[in-house]
């Protein structure tokens, strides 16, 4: 049973964003949790307090179907994002890296993300990403390159598509996914999509 005393803990966070130069804006995150899981004493499974997990979240499904589970107990780590704007007109590059371990050391978490998303005109966005994940606690290594094509047509609808590719090595062996989305929207009264 918990007792009082093994409700005491630490929880430190931290955050700050810089632009050090015209078009380049940097996230960086740090988090350090031991024993920070409020529970109710004699409960389980019911936590009072979510602190930030410092891990990038998007929206993509198969990123999204691996995420990292905190560890308020036991964890430490890091995140950095780098958001980059070269003199290549209509051009975003995102770079993230975060990084979690246990409070003793042992490796627990590891991901890097990269983002080029190109605009064309006013009518076409074209998004290449690929994502790096590595989680010891569900013994799993996932690789997740990404392709998206968008066009606007003006105001009146859009029509957006991905394809998405997964492999997951875990100790089962190798897991592939594919995945493809097609979407129609018009105006703010229809979306149409094809998954």
């Amino acid at each position: 049973d918990r007792t009082y005393d093994d409700l005491r803990g630490t929880g430190h966070y931290a955050a700050v964003n810089l632009f050090p130069l015209p078009g380049v804006a940097i996230t960086a995150e740090y988090k350090d949790y031991e024993r920070f899981r409020f529970q109710p004493v004699g409960a389980s499974g019911t936590d009072y307090n979510q602190p930030p997990a410092v891990t990038r979240e998007t929206g993509y499904t198969l990123i999204s179907r691996h995420p990292h589970e905190l560890l308020p107990d036991d964890e430490r780590g890091y995140q950095v994002e780098a958001i980059i704007s070269p003199p290549i007109e209509g051009a975003t590059i995102t770079i993230s890296r975060a990084e979690a371990e246990k409070q003793d050391g042992e490796h627990w978490f590891d991901e890097w993300y990269a983002e080029w998303r190109q605009y064309i005109g006013e009518k076409y966005v074209v998004a290449l990403v690929y994502d790096y994940i590595d989680e010891e606690k569900t013994r799993t290594e996932n690789q997740t390159p990404i392709i998206e094509l968008e066009y606007f047509s003006g105001a009146e609808w859009s029509v957006r598509s991905e394809y998405q590719y997964q492999e997951t090595t875990t100790s089962l062996g190798l897991n592939r996914t594919h995945f493809a989305l097609a979407e129609y929207h018009m105006n703010q009264d229809l979306a149409f999509s094809l998954v």
